[in-house]
């Protein structure tokens, strides 16, 4: 800005002698406009004061064009920094939901048969306290099996004494003498063996029953003791007695359903204007008093606009003259630094004015 300011000082001498050009003409417009001025009825000066404005604006102010300073030199321009403006979209960023089922594991059930293997005896066992009392020879024996599992041989060796034989092995059950230790030690002895659940009814009878439903196969082996039992030979097959929900199994079963958040989007949702910065317009031509005011005008303005400056001055004098005076202009205001400094224009028209 400095060069700048050292390059318009030429310039203003320039200016002061452009002035002495439209001096006349300006001065003879101005006693024009005050010989209309004081013709005028008093009662009137409202409307003649603008007929003078229409006038000043029809003979005086042309409407710019090419270069601002086209019309009057006495004229400078005005300018309005105006904001400017640009559009952009608006996002916002939301989830990503997906909806899925919902399960749970329920178990799976099943209608079964109850099956049952069961032998009752006829004979009351409750009051005899030996193998003797029993009516069971001594040695008698017999055999019994569930399913398909191994045989067991019941021995009654003597008086109290109850042998069980399974696979070659032999355990030995022994009861006391009083009422009733018979059918104790004889139900006992049938417990140890596997898959067999031995009991007694109210009535003292002998019940057998072979589990989880297998057959129950009993036979006599010696002296026949089954009868003193109250029991029969033969195989027992397993019979209904009822129902029964087993589980058999699990399943998943669906109940429902449910959001979840898989992730997350940007989303336009609509735009905005967003101020973008200012630009620099022309809005008008405003009067000033001197030459001087316009140069120290575009001084302050953007140093684009010199070039108007010099379009005035093309405007009112010979552009031959006017090429020369800026030709002779420095270049740099370094190569001006030791000439002498150019004195100011004076404003006659103002002072006349």
């Amino acid at each position: 800005m400095k060069q700048l300011a050292a390059k318009m000082l030429p310039c203003m001498d320039l200016w002061g002698r452009l002035e002495m050009q439209v001096r006349t003409d300006t001065s003879q417009l101005l006693l024009q406009l005050q010989a209309r001025e004081k013709a005028l009825d008093n009662n009137q000066k409202m409307g003649a004061s603008q007929k003078i404005v229409d006038l000043t604006s029809s003979s005086s102010v042309k409407e710019p064009q090419g270069s601002v300073f086209d019309a009057d030199p006495l004229f400078t321009p005005t300018f309005e920094s105006v904001a400017r403006y640009t559009t952009e979209d608006v996002y916002e960023r939301r989830d990503v939901i997906k909806t899925q089922d919902v399960f749970e594991t329920r178990a799976v059930y099943e209608e079964q048969e109850v099956l049952e293997t069961k032998v009752v005896g006829t004979q009351d066992l409750s009051e005899f306290a030996s193998v003797d009392e029993a009516g069971i020879e001594r040695r008698a024996r017999f055999s019994i099996t569930v399913g398909d599992g191994s045989t067991a041989v019941v021995k009654f060796n003597s008086a109290r004494k109850i042998t069980v034989k399974v696979d070659g092995v032999v355990e030995e059950f022994r009861f006391g003498a009083k009422d009733g230790s018979f059918r104790f030690g004889l139900q006992e002895a049938l417990n140890s063996i596997e898959g067999i659940s031995a009991s007694y009814t109210d009535q003292g009878k002998l019940s057998i029953e072979a589990a989880d439903g297998n057959t129950l196969s009993i036979f006599d082996v010696r002296n026949s003791p089954l009868q003193q039992l109250g029991l029969a030979e033969g195989v027992i097959d397993a019979s209904v007695v009822g129902y029964q929900q087993v589980q058999v199994g699990t399943e998943q079963v669906k109940v429902g359903d449910e959001e979840i958040v898989t992730g997350s989007e940007t989303v336009k949702v609509g735009n905005k204007q967003v101020l973008d910065g200012y630009d620099r317009e022309l809005t008008g031509l405003e009067r000033v008093d001197s030459a001087s005011a316009i140069i120290e005008n575009l001084l302050m303005s953007d140093q684009n606009h010199l070039e108007d400056l010099f379009g005035a001055i093309q405007a009112n004098v010979d552009s031959e003259s006017v090429q020369s005076l800026t030709d002779s202009l420095p270049d740099d205001a370094e190569n001006n630094k030791d000439a002498p400094e150019a004195e100011p224009a004076t404003n006659n028209w103002a002072a006349q004015k």
